[in-house]
């Protein structure tokens, strides 16, 4: 599972005797440093501030007598767009026309990949995409939308052009 943007990280402490002091590190540099009044712990994480990958999460609580206890857990964060190149050549005499690309995700799977409202299918082991899409003579503007598996979605367009008329001489002058 990824994580994007702001997001909360909770876990609890509990000690017979009560906690003196939590603190909070991801990648071994603490962020938070807390004296819980409670047994419930919110940590505010804004993914933004690290690299798309896997953090760990380090809490280490100490108790009033010194007694320390620690756990640490992976957390994904993803916050880049994922994005999509095309193999195909952008003029065509074709339509249907078959468009073919690769995709790039930065973390979180690509779920779909749809071009002016046709999905792609997805070839996950090359990371490549293809559609079959209708295009009218001239320059088309064709829609992309990328969706990923935490619902984000990245829109871009493509241009293709159609030229399914042949050249005209004129001989007259």
């Amino acid at each position: 599972h990824y994580f994007s943007g702001e997001m909360s990280f909770e876990f609890s402490v509990e000690d017979l005797l009560g906690i003196d002091i939590v603190i909070v590190s991801i990648d071994g540099d603490p962020i938070m440093t807390v004296q819980p009044d409670k047994s419930k712990v919110t940590v505010p994480i804004d993914t933004e501030q690290y690299d798309d990958g896997e953090h760990q999460i380090l809490v280490v609580a100490t108790d009033n007598l010194g007694n320390e206890s620690s756990e640490e857990v992976t957390l994904k964060f993803s916050n880049g767009e994922p994005t999509v190149s095309l193999n195909s050549d952008i003029y065509t005499a074709e339509t249907p026309y078959s468009i073919e690309g690769t995709y790039t995700d930065v973390g979180p799977e690509i779920t779909s990949i749809t071009i002016s409202g046709k999905a792609a299918s997805l070839k996950d082991t090359d990371k490549s995409w293809r559609v079959d899409v209708s295009l009218v003579e001239g320059e088309n503007t064709l829609e992309v939308i990328i969706k990923d598996e935490l619902e984000k979605e990245t829109t871009s367009e493509l241009t293709v052009y159609l030229d399914t008329k042949a050249p005209t001489v004129d001989s007259s002058g």
